[in-house]
């Protein structure tokens, strides 16, 4: 079992939920472990931090800390590089840019739809999230609002990061503001 979380829940009301959390695994015959991962080092194009908690059943007899996967990009393995630290130049060799992943979109102006890229692919990341997809758009508002507040979004971008990529409706009863999510050409 694989749980992912923000770094805060380490500290956050002392570690008690963190606390909480291992042990309620514990007493349901589970294993596990934890430790901060940055998401550049894994091939993502952003300097994030996660809480990774790791969990085995007891029976498996699998040995503690098992299941952290060596960084893929990067120099550094788990544990060289520390949370709310200056990680330098030299440390960042190899992990994927901004420029890596969207240089090759391009630039529009407020609901103006474009519908092919600048050029070819400019990186190997670029021709990963290409891979049999065309370009098409998706706009993004709010509803009530007028003008779209993302105005031209790739639709196989989201696709390929995991963004959930159907129309997206704010529910009657939603006290918050939620943002609705259109293929282009949809009309939706």
């Amino acid at each position: 079992m694989v749980i992912e979380n923000v770094p805060g829940l380490v500290t956050l009301a002392g570690g008690a939920y963190l606390r909480a959390i291992l042990q309620g695994l514990q007493d349901e015959g589970y294993e596990a472990a934890c430790a901060e991962l940055l998401a550049a080092q894994y091939g993502v194009p952003q300097m994030r931090w996660r809480l990774i908690i790791v969990a085995w059943r007891r029976d498996l007899g699998i040995p503690t800390g098992y299941g952290f996967p060596r960084p893929s990009h990067g120099r550094e393995a788990i544990g060289d590089l520390l949370p709310n630290c200056t990680i330098t130049a030299q440390q960042m060799q190899g992990f994927i840019t901004t420029g890596d992943a969207i240089s090759d979109l391009p630039a529009v102006c407020a609901g103006e739809e474009v519908t092919e890229y600048v050029g070819p692919p400019a990186s190997a990341y670029q021709a990963g999230m290409r891979d049999g997809c065309e370009m098409s758009c998706t706009t993004i508002t709010l509803p009530g609002c007028p003008q779209p507040i993302w105005p031209v979004l790739p639709f196989s971008a989201l696709a390929r990061t995991g963004a959930i990529c159907r129309g997206i409706s704010c529910p009657e009863a939603c006290s918050v503001p939620c943002a609705r999510i259109t293929p282009a050409g949809t009309g939706a």
